[in-house]
């Protein structure tokens, strides 16, 4: 065989290999049950390497209720590249949301829950975490801080 001969055999292995792993990753179904989470001892567990949890201290306070907040926020969220919602809902104060990469579509899951200060004052948790690999090289922090000061500027 020429060395073109082979230089094609492996790229196409290669692609294959890209397009098979992207088209299961697009079909990748997420359990309800498992990344809508429930508690920040939960979230804590799960975002461990390959996560990122944004506390209230850090999410700041909002001078809004915090209907009003998640309102804004999943807005805000759902016209993010490539995100879905998996559950939860502006009413219940805590939604999970889906955002795949733009290469290889692997889901990260982000989950935020909005709580009231008081009448007029409210903020936010956001639990972001890797669903496959065990690091994440710092993308879910970066998405955090990133959605957090996108966000301030929009619903501050």
């Amino acid at each position: 065989m020429s060395k073109k001969m082979i230089a094609l055999i492996v790229l196409a292995i290669v692609l294959g290999g890209y397009f098979y792993m992207r088209f299961r990753m697009d079909r990748l179904v997420l359990d309800t049950q498992i990344w809508h989470i429930n508690s920040e001892t939960q979230a804590a567990e799960l975002t461990k390497p390959n996560g990122y949890t944004l506390s209230e201290d850090d999410a700041g306070v909002f001078p809004i209720h915090a209907t009003e907040l998640a309102q804004k926020f999943d807005d805000f969220a759902m016209a993010q590249p490539s995100t879905t919602r998996l559950s939860g809902d502006v009413e219940t104060g805590k939604i999970t949301y889906v955002q795949r990469t733009k290469l290889m579509r692997y889901p990260d899951v982000i989950t935020v829950r909005f709580r009231e200060i008081d009448a007029d004052n409210s903020t936010f948790t956001m639990f972001s975490r890797s669903v496959v690999g065990h690091s994440d090289l710092g993308v879910n922090q970066k998405r955090a801080l990133q959605w957090l000061n996108s966000f301030a500027q929009v619903a501050r």
